[in-house]
């Protein structure tokens, strides 16, 4: 899915190997924070923000680990 120079959006705090992998790889691990005040899901305007001609892959993650998070329809719709 992905080649050298590619990002890739990873939930932040998610799962430790996220990044690692996207390393791995050799794309570009791009984090998308997650804030406990909104249940661990993400900002919509944040995630379209992030977006590039760069993005390969969006990683979402529901439940989400370690926070247990989970995403609602509206977050999905702006996806």
């Amino acid at each position: 899915l992905c080649q050298a120079g590619d990002e890739v959006i990873y939930p932040d705090p998610g799962f430790p190997a996220y990044s690692t992998t996207i390393e791995y790889v050799g794309a570009k691990p791009i984090p998308l924070p997650l804030q406990e005040e909104t249940g661990f899901r993400f900002d919509a305007q944040k995630l379209r923000e992030l977006v590039n001609e760069k993005t390969k892959v969006v990683i979402l993650c529901s439940p989400n680990n370690p926070t247990g998070g989970v995403l609602q329809k509206e977050d999905l719709e702006v996806v």
